[in-house]
């Protein structure tokens, strides 16, 4: 009897231990480093910013998780676990982004979130390297650029298409975001109608940085071509010694892209006509189904056009 409470005794213990060895095996650890997001004055923990982690492990919730610099030595750290109590973390591949908070309420660039392309890594990679991440930066090794991104939209905003004032944002993106429809937001700071957004762009040299503006309304509505610029896409090469980079600082160099107005072969002209008159005088009848057609005449021909979208003014 003796002999077999001290197996039994042994054997408990065993399965305390091999258990709590599973559990954290079964636990990864997101580093971050803050440093470079600091000096350059983004990243402000002094006046209550904060950095967190979202992905398809806790459903893109953007203040959920937390990482925390308990030693001070701006690496910011979570610990998640793979377990009974948090099945949802079972995941072979984790795709994830970082975000800042600012306790201070000052507007951040991309809303704070990183403005790269969602990380996609293998969980037991991240297991077995323990990669500490840099905020805006992946993990493959190329030239880090800052790009300048510069749109204008006055011409988009007088022709209709594009209504700040309703909420309509504009966006880029390109083959560094995988040509993700949402994009990077871009913000007109002085009411211009000029927006702009610096973003981190990793490519290899003589690689091509290929980009569109895309429009987003905020009330859904038909717009050509999804929003996107009825172009073909924009092209800047990467090679050493190009004239666009303007600066360089702790390492990265700078560059600006020219100033351009978004691109819209097809929509030239909006047409307001005031039908006041001829409703009054019983001409035109809208509710009986009656409709307006456009006369133009360019280079000696006439094009008659049906006016589909009206703006009525009484």
């Amino acid at each position: 009897m003796i002999i077999r409470y001290r197996i039994f005794f042994i054997c408990f213990i065993f399965s305390l231990l091999t258990g709590c060895h599973s559990d954290k095996s079964d636990s990864i650890t997101f580093r971050l480093d803050m440093r470079k997001e600091h000096d350059l004055g983004y990243f402000k923990p002094e006046l209550g910013d904060k950095v967190s982690i979202a992905g398809n492990f806790n459903d893109w919730k953007p203040d959920s998780i937390i990482l925390n610099d308990p030693d001070g030595d701006w690496i910011f750290e979570t610990e998640l676990f793979s377990n009974s109590r948090d099945s949802s973390f079972r995941l072979d591949t984790l795709l994830f982004k970082f975000k800042q908070f600012a306790g201070d309420g000052r507007v951040l660039a991309n809303t704070g979130w990183e403005a790269i392309a969602n990380r996609k890594v293998g969980a037991l990679e991240l297991r077995i390297n323990e990669h500490t991440f840099q905020f805006n930066e992946n993990i493959n090794t190329g030239q880090q650029y800052q790009v300048k991104f510069t749109v204008g939209m006055s011409n988009q905003k007088v022709l209709g298409f594009f209504r700040p004032e309703e909420g309509d944002k504009v966006v880029v993106s390109g083959n560094f975001l995988n040509w993700n429809p949402e994009g990077l937001l871009l913000s007109d700071d002085d009411q211009d109608n000029v927006y702009s957004v610096t973003a981190p762009v990793e490519v290899k040299s003589m690689e091509k940085l290929e980009f569109k503006y895309r429009i987003v309304p905020k009330v859904q509505r038909q717009l050509l071509n999804k929003g996107w610029e009825d172009i073909p896409g924009r092209v800047l090469i990467f090679e050493q010694g190009m004239s666009s980079i303007k600066s360089r600082k702790n390492g990265i160099n700078f560059i600006e892209i020219p100033y351009c107005d978004f691109a819209d072969l097809n929509r030239v002209a909006r047409f307001i006509v005031n039908s006041s008159e001829l409703e009054s005088a019983d001409i035109f009848k809208p509710l009986k189904g009656d409709i307006l057609q456009l006369e133009i005449q360019i280079g000696g021909y006439t094009i008659l056009s049906v006016l589909y979208e009206m703006e009525w003014v009484t």
